[in-house]
C-alpha cells in the first residue's frame, strides 16, 4: 500500500470514529516563506484536547531528519506526534494520550 493509500485509510477510520481531522497539503517552497516548514505531518486531528499530528509512512519507509525535527519541535510545543504505517499505529498512539 503506498502512502496516500494509507493517508486515506487513517483519515476515514479517524472520521468514521468521530474524529475532527484533516490531511496537510503544504506546497515546499522554502526559503520563501518562514512559515512554510519543511517537514511537516501528513495527517492532523484533535484528541483528548490535543492536537495530534501524524507523518505517514509506508512500510520501510524512511523517515527524513527534517520530519524527525519538525516531530520534535511539535511534541516540545504541546502537540503530540507520531508515525504510522497504518490506522493501528495511530490507535496505539491514542491510546498514550
Amino acid at each position: 500500500m503506498n502512502e496516500t493509500a494509507i493517508q486515506r485509510d487513517i483519515l476515514e477510520s479517524l472520521d468514521r470514529r468521530g474524529y475532527f481531522c484533516w490531511r496537510n497539503i503544504s506546497q515546499p517552497r522554502y526559503g520563501k516563506n518562514k512559515f512554510v516548514r519543511k517537514g511537516t505531518a501528513d495527517i492532523f486531528f484533535l484528541c483528548a484536547g490535543l492536537v495530534v499530528a501524524v507523518e505517514v509512512k509506508k512500510v520501510g519507509g524512511k523517515t527524513s531528519p527534517e520530519q524527525l525535527d519538525w516531530g520534535d519541535k511539535f511534541s516540545q510545543a504541546g502537540g503530540t506526534y507520531c508515525i504510522a504505517t497504518c490506522f493501528q499505529d495511530v490507535l496505539e498512539h491514542i491510546r498514550t494520550i
